[in-house]
């Protein structure tokens, strides 16, 4: 390959900064936090608006790390400040796999992104292209506004769609909360009803803070992580709504293939 910095890695790790989950290793895995809930993600009953806001805090914590857990769908969008990832995710995904969004890392470009069971393809722009391919290879040129196609599993692709694994994401997003959170005062978030809980991560020691719907199921809302100068903010909206059905026109696409086998010719 004639790419560099692992750009293709690098951009999925920063998505995945971006939404509050680890890069490298295997992350966590669904039930192995230990917390009050046993790790299995049952949904409980949704308890009315004035039930939800009455509840200490740690039960919130649970009923909403249960809700979210069992959802099959939802739409993240994250945002952060950090220095090594500044940018924002924006991906509606769910619990088969599949996603649509796109992501921008402002240091490095930005790429859209679409996963459908086994197709999937991605459209970097022209400073994607820059950061991630050697000057020599003139990939900028030739795929600047085609999408890459391929499958999950190629070697270019399958770094960049780890971020679309909704159940890991979840449970790292939630799985700081436990049984010293704190109830905060109700406020707006994304113009619905929601109460506030304030937690420390165990392993950085910066605050998170969580907003819970409280009508309806209680939902996580929105989620804040990191220190004031540097906060990591996710949005989670349209729960239970569909992944969009949308794939690159054939005329727009490149088989990824090509990058991945030099000498090969595009198709």
């Amino acid at each position: 390959m004639t790419a560099r910095h692992g750009g293709w890695a690098v951009a999925a790790c920063a998505a995945m900064v971006m939404g509050l989950t680890g890069c490298g290793g295997e992350g966590g895995k669904a039930g192995d936090d230990g917390g009050s809930d046993g790790g299995k993600g049952g949904a409980t009953e949704s308890p009315t608006s004035l039930d939800i806001e009455r509840l200490p805090g740690p039960e919130i914590a649970k009923r909403a790390k249960a809700e979210q857990r069992a959802a099959t769908s939802f739409r993240l969008v994250t945002g952060t400040q950090k220095p090594e990832a500044s940018g924002k995710w924006d991906v509606t995904m769910d619990t088969a796999g599949n996603c649509v969004g796109s992501w921008r890392q402002d240091s490095r470009g930005s790429y859209e992104a679409i996963k459908h069971g086994k197709k999937a393809w991605i459209k970097p722009d022209r400073q994607f292209w820059n950061y991630s391919a050697r000057p020599e290879s003139g990939w900028p040129d030739l795929f600047t506004g085609k999408w890459l196609r391929g499958t999950p599993s190629s070697k270019i692709l399958e770094s960049v769609f780890t971020a679309c694994d909704m159940r890991r994401l979840v449970h790292d997003a939630t799985s700081v909360l436990n049984d010293d959170v704190t109830k905060g005062p109700t406020v707006i978030v994304e113009g619905q009803k929601a109460i506030t809980l304030k937690a420390e991560d165990p392993k950085t020691g910066n605050p998170v803070t969580l907003y819970v719907a409280t009508e309806g199921k209680p939902y996580p809302l929105k989620l804040e992580q990191g220190d004031e100068t540097a906060p990591t903010t996710a949005i989670f909206t349209d729960y239970e709504k569909p992944v969009p059905n949308t794939t690159p026109p054939e005329g727009e696409t490149v088989n990824v293939a090509l990058l991945e086998t030099p000498g090969r010719r595009a198709d």
